[in-house]
């Protein structure tokens, strides 16, 4: 049994709220029972089993997290983010693993640019890649960017591009390019504009696509 875990980096502060049973066997395998970790930076809890050579069952849910001052070290200084629920499901084999993702973050601020922004995202990986249900980035006076699609790539545990098929499409809407400035100091955009979309099929090997853009004070 756990009795006691305390979790600090920077202003990140989670604790364990009961005590929980984890359990590590010698083939690897690892079970947890009842892990809830809480405090002022959100709420993370697990339950169930990861087994190296054999079918995994693992439930992650993610409340409420935030990340600040270690966001920003991880990410180089660019942004923060608040109110992240997510859920990660973890089942399957390692040669045949299922992993199905779900969340949202109610605010995300990206440096240098004015106004926080809202994200939301909707995938799974298997043996044939990952599949984008949904990935959207939005505010309220834009972004608007949303991306679904088929993406043929293992990890095994670098990744490999697969030979299924490619397929993606999206749309994007950026009326303040500003927002680019944060991720590329190379460029800086002031009063720019940027919308579009596109489709990708084929494969890596051969890939095919149509990009249509529309652009002002670029």
């Amino acid at each position: 049994a756990v009795d006691v875990c305390d979790v600090q980096l920077e202003d990140f502060e989670l604790a364990l709220d009961r005590p929980a049973a984890i359990h590590f066997t010698r083939d690897g395998s690892m079970t947890i029972e009842g892990l809830v970790l809480n405090g002022p930076s959100g709420e993370v809890s697990a339950d169930g089993r990861l087994v190296p050579k054999g079918n995994s069952n693992l439930r992650l849910n993610i409340s409420d997290l935030t990340g600040s001052a270690w966001f920003e070290a991880l990410t180089g200084n660019r942004g923060r983010f608040k109110g992240l629920n997510a859920s990660v499901e973890v089942s399957g084999t390692k040669d045949r693993p299922q992993v199905n993702v779900q969340g949202e973050a109610d605010e995300l601020i990206v440096k240098g640019y004015p106004d926080p922004l809202e994200a939301s995202f909707d995938f799974s990986y298997d043996n044939g890649g990952i599949h984008l249900q949904r990935l959207s980035l939005s505010g309220p006076a834009g972004p608007d960017i949303s991306m679904s699609g088929d993406l043929p790539v293992r990890f095994d545990p670098a990744p490999k591009l697969l030979q299924g098929p490619l397929s993606a499409s999206g749309r994007f809407s950026v009326p303040d390019l500003a927002i680019i400035n944060a991720f590329a100091s190379a460029f800086q955009f002031s009063r720019a504009a940027l919308a579009g979309e596109f489709s990708l099929g084929g494969s890596w090997q051969i890939p095919s696509g149509n990009l249509v853009l529309k652009a002002h004070n670029v």
